[in-house]
């Protein structure tokens, strides 16, 4: 089937995988959607960004043809290009880009799913560019949207370290202290030893010790998450 041959383009020849996605067969299908997906993927792992970037604008159209524009799944495509764009030239986009899927969700009804919860935090992460008061506020959001609507999920933990980094960049070291503080709690959670949701939190933690000026218990901080990385990692 078409899977297999997508899975095996030779990505040493640039133009394979962009007429594998714009083939005929493949337009206007849930299968083009999936292997703009896996282009980008593959992209990404060579570390060609900005080609990646361009495989997430193709789906975008590929889920319009394919779902129509109302559903959830263009605003997931909608939304994995704005990650994909945040810290690069394309970010004048952004708020355009997240401003249509949240019309999308809205239409759609859905108030609750993960991804209403995702789009509050790439709007923090695009008013980052612009203005830390609302990056700070869409961040916090996030943080309570997913504690009432998925508590116990990786997305608390993940919406907590975008907080905090928005309160780091603020100039609220206090304050983003505390975030990670929660966000290791959360990686903590149910679990017996150290994992590598454990490091991000800890070195978080130990940034804003060293900034706040209590250089012993920031090294304290770095050496557990130096620990726990060599734990999991080997």
């Amino acid at each position: 089937g078409i899977g297999p041959r997508v899975a095996v383009v030779d990505l040493a020849d640039p133009t394979t995988p962009r007429l594998l996605g714009q083939t005929g067969l493949l337009r206007g299908t849930v299968i083009d959607v999936e292997v703009q997906g896996t282009l980008a993927d593959m992209y990404y792992q060579l570390g060609l960004t900005d080609e990646a970037a361009l495989r997430q604008r193709d789906g975008i159209a590929a889920a319009r043809r394919a779902f129509g524009p109302d559903d959830p799944r263009l605003a997931a495509a909608l939304i994995a290009y704005a990650d994909a764009i945040v810290d690069s030239s394309r970010r004048v986009e952004l708020l355009p880009v997240l401003d249509e899927a949240r019309a999308v969700l809205d239409a759609a009804g859905d108030t609750t799913s993960e991804m209403r919860g995702r789009l509050l935090s790439m709007y923090a992460k695009a008013h980052s560019y612009t203005s830390m008061d609302e990056t700070v506020r869409y961040a916090d959001e996030a943080v309570v949207f997913f504690r009432r609507h998925h508590p116990g999920t990786a997305s608390v933990k993940a919406a907590m370290q975008t907080a905090a980094t928005a309160r780091r960049q603020a100039g609220d070291f206090e304050g983003a202290e505390a975030l990670y503080r929660e966000a290791l709690a959360e990686a903590r959670r149910g679990k017996a030893g150290p994992t590598a949701g454990v490091v991000v939190p800890l070195v978080g933690i130990a940034q804003q010790r060293f900034r706040l000026g209590d250089v012993e218990s920031a090294e304290r901080h770095y050496r557990e998450a130096l620990d726990a990385a060599r734990q999991v990692y080997g």
